[in-house]
């Protein structure tokens, strides 16, 4: 592997450092992200010209490939993806770099094109929007909402593979999330309104920090419409909680939410 272009740095990415990983529920794993970070100068082809956004990610196949594995890396249109038989898988984003630490450097991902990017920037925008909801660090309440959407897409077979990905939902809940200190039931129940709302009005998803790019955007929002659809079939479980003071029948209702038994089969337990 020596004689391989040589990483100048790793570094975690997603939502693993934005404190917003679940353990996959039933359905799947969890997943890492990692970026590796290449000089453009270090990615050149055999004739000294720039290697292409594949070839880069080509690279990081061969050198993450092992017989050892069940199954081998898959290529993904934005990372490499590694599942190991704990449970999870790493994505390992592919960037290079161009410029100087010190000034006019520019960061590229290599998706179907090597494309500008800045995952430390997106890092920094979701831990300035955490810092408008109470709590601290992986226990803001804006956090825990990330989580608690993320485990109900998860949590019904079917939808894998439709519902959007853990980025574009935690842009939406950054988007519509409001405070209830000490009550996350009603921070969720009104994020859920919110996102059908939003949805219903506009299935675009915009990149929280690269200009002009969206994640979903017009004519390609098929997952955002897809989460709208599941957010209205929601509405209609949870809609019992507005009209009913009865702790158990409001436990009933998350634990359908859910597609769950937690709040029944633990009666002490409880975020209501």
């Amino acid at each position: 592997m020596m004689d391989m272009p040589q990483p100048v740095m790793f570094r975690a990415q997603g939502s693993v450092v934005m404190e917003t990983i679940t353990s996959g529920g039933y359905y799947g794993s969890f997943d890492i992200d990692d970026g590796i970070y290449f000089s453009r100068n270090a990615l050149k082809g055999p004739q000294g010209g720039d290697m292409s956004a594949l070839a880069a990610r080509q690279l990081v196949w061969e050198a993450a490939y092992s017989e050892q594995f069940a199954y081998p890396p898959e290529y993904r249109p934005n990372c490499v993806r590694v599942y190991y038989a704990a449970g999870y898988h790493v994505d390992f984003a592919v960037y290079r770099l161009t410029g100087s630490i010190f000034g006019g450097r520019t960061i590229e991902l290599a998706s179907s094109y090597w494309k500008p990017s800045n995952p430390a920037a997106v890092t920094d925008w979701f831990r300035e929007a955490s810092l408008k909801s109470p709590g601290w660090g992986a226990n803001r309440q804006l956090t825990r909402m990330v989580r608690y959407l993320k485990v109900w897409c998860q949590s019904r077979s079917a939808w894998q593979g439709y519902m959007p990905s853990g980025f574009a939902l935690t842009k939406l809940v950054a988007e519509c999330y409001r405070v209830y200190p000490e009550r996350d039931d009603r921070a969720l129940l009104h994020l859920v309104w919110a996102l059908g709302e939003r949805l219903e009005w506009d299935s675009t998803v915009k990149h929280p920090v690269m200009r002009d790019e969206y994640l979903y955007g017009p004519g390609r929002d098929a997952k955002a419409r897809f989460l709208r659809d599941r957010i209205i079939e929601a509405r209609v479980r949870l809609r019992p909680v507005f009209h009913s003071a009865n702790r158990q029948d409001a436990r009933s209702c998350w634990d359908s939410f859910f597609n769950e038994d937690y709040f029944r089969s633990r009666p002490t337990v409880s975020f209501i």
